[in-house]
């Protein structure tokens, strides 16, 4: 059965909604827990609503919708006018989605903001239109990778947007040689999380002298996670 918030969060974007990460700081606004507590460090003379809190940091966004406590907030910032609906997501869940979204937060609490904004990475960024939709070669994650800055969702630099982008992958591909091989000879491998991603091949490939010397000869510095 498919989540009744996946599926929402799906109709905002196809009415052109843009969701918007209520956690994790970007470069160019802040986090509305940030916020808040900005408030209460006498650094802000209101304490914000989420309309005032996507004022405040400059959000540059018109039909915004975002995920804070429960609430699935949605509106328009121009017109300053926004509403929100209740949701439950622990009774939402799909526990193969949420088995993979915990894979990424591993050095987090993992709670019910990250879970819905990895639901919004996957729609608006990988276009799934399914929670069981998967990345099934190559040519797609490098795409993203190509393009970090025109990303619709992102958590900012220290929350680990490569891992996610990883966790949509169909798991078969971290057992074929051909991946592997686009994957660390691309132009992008030395910004991602190698430790991660050595973790995630699989035993057979690790246990071929040959796949290890061609991928540590691609990168050298595997050898000292291999």
């Amino acid at each position: 059965m498919k989540s009744t918030l996946f599926e929402t969060l799906l109709s905002y974007k196809k009415k052109g909604y843009t969701y918007i990460t209520s956690q994790c700081a970007e470069d160019w606004y802040t986090g509305y827990d940030q916020a808040v507590q900005d408030f209460h460090e006498g650094a802000t003379d209101s304490k914000p609503n989420y309309m005032q809190w996507l004022h405040e940091y400059n959000v540059d966004v018109e039909d915004f919708v975002t995920f804070h406590n429960d609430l699935l907030v949605f509106g328009n910032k121009k017109l300053e006018k926004y509403e929100w609906e209740y949701f439950e997501i622990n009774k939402e869940y799909d526990d193969s989605f949420k088995e993979r979204s915990k894979l990424l937060f591993n050095e987090y609490n993992f709670n019910e903001v990250r879970y819905v904004d990895c639901l919004a990475f996957a729609i608006w960024n990988l276009d799934f239109e399914d929670e069981s939709d998967l990345i099934n070669d190559f040519n797609s994650i490098s795409n993203l990778f190509a393009n970090p800055g025109e990303w619709d969702v992102s958590f900012g630099e220290d929350c680990w947007n490569d891992s996610i982008i990883f966790n949509f992958l169909k798991p078969e591909l971290w057992s074929d040689e051909s991946f592997i091989f686009e994957l660390v000879s691309s132009e992008f491998f030395s910004k991602l999380n190698k430790i991660l991603i050595l973790g995630e091949i699989g035993e057979n490939l690790k246990k071929k002298e040959k796949f290890v010397q061609i991928i540590t000869e691609m990168d050298p510095e595997l050898c000292q996670f291999l």
